[in-house]
């Protein structure tokens, strides 16, 4: 019985895309003495002893076995059996770049359903932050922001609350309280998303890395729980 080598990956490939279609190996039928006879498909996980198979182009060969080192291997198997298979067999270090990068690409994926695309769009959230924070430097509570608010000049009130006082004006509202507001929910629901999302990613990672072999490092990353929250 063959059995998959750790780090291994199978990839069924048509005849056509390795081979040159008009080889006379891989004709729908063989010889067997005078008599003409059907091929028959290879099982890949069971190869009989009696299959012919070339890997990577070279002379086919009976008795073969399913290669365990490094590399991309391409087995094609002739007369009696056809079938063709690639077999991919990942180092450590290359099966950990591997499960990282799915890590790093489902977190970002994950990460842009609550932050918006778009260069100028994180400009605006960023100012919109600044004038979180510039409202609550003004007072712990609503009444002496507010009351500091209103002690700025017009021109100092523009240059610091500008978003919230355009979307205030938008919902005519007598002032950007209620703007800020709005600004600093929406903020805090997406931080808590985007630092949940990179608490996983980064405790993901730490796993992955710190197991010894492929197979430590395949459960680590089938472990991860994009649910988690604390």
């Amino acid at each position: 019985m063959q059995e998959v080598p750790e780090g291994a990956s199978l990839v069924i490939v048509p005849a056509a895309a390795i081979r040159d279609p008009a080889a006379t190996d891989i004709n729908a039928d063989y010889f067997d003495g005078s008599a003409l006879k059907a091929r028959l498909t290879i099982d890949w996980s069971a190869i009989a002893s009696d299959a012919l198979v070339s890997t990577n182009d070279a002379a086919p060969v009976a008795g073969f076995k399913l290669p365990t080192a490094p590399g991309v291997w391409r087995l094609h198997a002739v007369g009696k059996y056809r079938g063709d298979l690639t077999l991919t067999i990942q180092t450590v270090q290359e099966a950990e770049a591997t499960f990282v990068e799915q890590v790093k690409t489902e977190a970002e994926r994950r990460r842009m359903l609550v932050m918006s695309p778009g260069g100028s769009k994180k400009t605006v959230y960023s100012l919109k932050q600044s004038e979180v924070d510039n409202w609550n430097n003004l007072g712990s509570t609503l009444a002496t922001a507010l009351t500091a608010f209103l002690a700025l000049s017009v021109v100092k009130q523009k240059r610091k609350f500008r978003f919230a006082l355009a979307e205030a004006a938008l919902y005519g509202e007598p002032n950007p309280a209620a703007a800020i507001a709005r600004f600093a929910a929406g903020s805090d629901a997406a931080n808590a998303e985007a630092a949940r999302i990179e608490a996983i990613e980064q405790a993901s990672v730490a796993t992955i890395k710190a197991a010894t072999t492929i197979t430590a490092k395949r459960a680590a990353y089938a472990a991860i729980n994009w649910n988690w929250s604390a």
